[in-house]
């Protein structure tokens, strides 16, 4: 949302709601809730590392996709993976989860743009190569092979806690 912040401390420096003179810096370190106080904070929180390092640009998956249409694609540029995130609207906000959508299997690293055919049928990944990856950049194609996986479809919060759904039983 235009003008909010999302929490990268040196960005305050030019926001003119931030106290002229004071440090965002040193905010950060010593007054912490002072800091918050002018954060929004984020829909999903996407572990590093683990769920991804450096984000490409996210994508709507299409409704005519045979897996997960409606949530988002994340690629991943400094590993072989794209996330995939589910979102949910709770009392007019978006919040989530996140998952793996392809860790590996012959995917490469550089990924950073995601785009489907056409028919909506299959998923083009470009990739780059920024001079410490191994790998060329390039495009890659993935086509679902027609089985359903066994996944997350929608994580949910509910008054007693979670509900999970899965693909199958």
């Amino acid at each position: 949302k235009k003008g909010n912040f999302y929490g990268h401390p040196s960005a305050l420096v030019w926001d003119e709601r931030w106290p002229e003179g004071k440090d965002p810096l040193h905010t950060y370190r010593e007054d912490l809730e002072a800091y918050n106080e002018h954060r929004t904070w984020p829909s999903v929180q996407i572990p590093h590392r683990e769920m991804n390092r450096s984000a490409g640009e996210p994508y709507e998956i299409p409704k005519n996709f045979p897996h997960f249409p409606g949530q988002m694609l994340l690629p991943d540029n400094n590993s072989k993976r794209i996330t995939r995130i589910m979102l949910e609207k709770v009392n007019g906000k978006f919040q989530g989860a996140c998952t793996h959508f392809l860790n590996g299997g012959g995917l490469r690293s550089g990924n950073h743009r995601i785009r489907f055919s056409s028919d909506q049928q299959q998923i083009y990944v470009g990739q780059t190569v920024r001079g410490w990856g191994k790998e060329a950049e390039g495009l890659q194609r993935i086509t679902p092979n027609g089985n359903e996986p066994f996944d997350i479809t929608a994580f949910n919060i509910t008054p007693q806690g979670f509900k999970i759904t899965f693909t199958r039983e």
